[in-house]
């Protein structure tokens, strides 16, 4: 809602028209009609307080629902998909309080909002004991396994001094309370970007990506800290009367990372 959609509005002015009797004298008319009280956040420019509350759900896909089948390696089995069927649909609520708005100069800028989303019914799998399965003498068996409570907050703060130099930080807090899935989301994810202009337009650029510990939700592996820096320096230049920029990327300057998956290992590289 906007602020100004539910302030107060100014009273209005009724006319009323009596008839005066000879022997008795006219009735006053009756005071202004005034508006009911309503709440209303405190107006300022540039500033906005926001609460919104939402819900879904996800009903279940038929391999979820239905699943009843094998993959398979030559004569060993290497996964067994089955279903106990008669799902629940997933459900999940949410409650946002944000707030967007500068922070103190118009040169900075700031969007948060605290959150809480509570998750019921989660379709997932259990491993289940399946002797026919040569590979681990299981079955993956498809059920409404679990609930998680999820709370966190986020943040961008967006600097611009002017013409020359501009700022964006962002940083997320996440928190899964739930006996199962709790630590497949990382606590703490954070990137900065900052980009600076030299005289004829020569744009230099820096980028900072940070991701906490996790462990896979699929395969239950660690996922270790994730750091990532990445630097750049663009500038203009004019070909059959065209203008265009190119660029010089180092991307990962702080050595080789991993991805969410371990076999995804990126190297240092120099890209154009």
């Amino acid at each position: 809602l906007r602020p100004d959609a539910i302030a107060p509005q100014p009273p209005r002015a009724i006319m009323v028209i009596t008839a005066a009797s000879p022997t008795r004298p006219a009735a006053p008319p009756p005071p202004a009609r005034q508006p009911p009280p309503r709440a209303a956040p405190p107006r300022a420019p540039g500033r906005t307080l926001r609460l919104s509350i939402a819900s879904a759900t996800r009903n279940p896909v038929p391999i979820e629902e239905q699943a009843n089948q094998s993959f398979s390696a030559g004569p060993v089995f290497d996964q067994v998909l089955l279903s106990s069927g008669g799902f629940a649909p997933e459900r999940i609520r949410t409650a946002d309080l944000g707030y967007v708005g500068d922070l103190c100069t118009p040169a900075t800028w700031l969007d948060t909002r605290i959150f809480y989303r509570p998750v019921r019914d989660l379709i997932a799998y259990y491993n289940i004991p399946f002797p026919a399965d040569n590979y681990d003498g299981k079955a993956q068996d498809f059920r409404n396994r679990d609930s998680a409570d999820i709370d966190g907050a986020e943040f961008q703060l967006n600097y611009n001094s002017g013409f020359r130099t501009h700022l964006t930080i962002n940083y997320a807090y996440l928190n899964i309370s739930s006996p199962t899935v709790g630590a497949s989301g990382p606590h703490h994810n954070f990137s900065a970007l900052i980009v600076h202009r030299l005289p004829n337009r020569v744009d230099l650029s820096a980028a900072f990506y940070f991701t906490s510990h996790m462990w896979g939700l699929d395969t239950g592996t660690y996922i270790g800290a994730q750091r990532r820096l990445d630097l750049k320096i663009s500038a203009p230049f004019t070909a059959l009367s065209r203008t265009a920029r190119v660029g010089i990327t180092l991307q990962s300057a702080l050595g080789s990372y991993q991805d969410f998956k371990y076999v995804n290992v990126f190297e240092p590289a120099v890209l154009l």
